[in-house]
């Protein structure tokens, strides 16, 4: 059995051919954006019907893969960025009160999450580890993971996810505050201390 990342390396496959070279692949990269399998399903078509349409734009200098994986991050850019205008909060207000959680009257940090023993942090790579942060990210409000993805998955600069989320940099820097405190807490009850367990058992 051929290996796409291998075997199409540089070239272009038909497009008869992309649903079963690239589909599950795509798909599980949506899907821990977006946790939603539905909107998954709808961002990797519209990313087929985009390579389509795009096909003269491949030049090989990179895998068909990463080529298609590039427009499926745009892809959810856009998704973030529709949700974004979609959303019925009063954002302004939710600002305020984020500023207020997490920033004193200066505009710091009130408090800032500590590092954890490097024992643990090499640990990471156990598969529990990323099954219980996916079930964390899960919790996020959707304001919230959109802006830790954009920033610790994506890479996205501040400027760029503020443009896409209609935000202003204060609220992002508060939403990913919640996001790492958040998840921090959550990977603690449900991982980091089961594995202190396990260690003094």
């Amino acid at each position: 059995m051929r290996n796409p990342e291998t075997s199409q390396r540089n070239t272009q496959s038909s497009p008869n051919e992309w649903v079963d070279l690239h589909g599950d692949a795509l798909y599980r990269f949506a899907l821990i954006r977006v946790r939603d399998h539905a909107v998954a399903e709808e961002i990797v078509q519209e990313t087929f019907l985009a390579a389509l349409r795009a096909q003269g734009t491949f030049a090989g200098q990179a895998t068909e893969r990463t080529w298609m994986t590039g427009i499926l991050r745009n892809k959810i850019a856009d998704h973030f960025r529709k949700q974004s205008r979609d959303r019925t909060t009063n954002d302004a207000s939710e600002q305020d009160e984020l500023t207020r959680v997490f920033f004193d009257k200066h505009g710091h940090w009130k408090n800032k999450v500590a590092s954890w023993p490097r024992s643990t942090t090499e640990s990471m790579s156990a598969g529990d580890f990323w099954r219980i942060l996916d079930q964390c990210m899960a919790k996020l409000p959707d304001g919230v993971r959109n802006a830790f993805v954009l920033r610790e998955m994506e890479g996205v600069k501040t400027e760029q996810i503020c443009k896409i989320l209609a935000i202003t940099t204060t609220n992002l820097g508060a939403r990913l505050y919640r996001a790492r405190m958040s998840l921090r807490q959550c990977l603690e009850r449900n991982w980091f201390l089961r594995e202190v367990q396990k260690d003094e058992g």
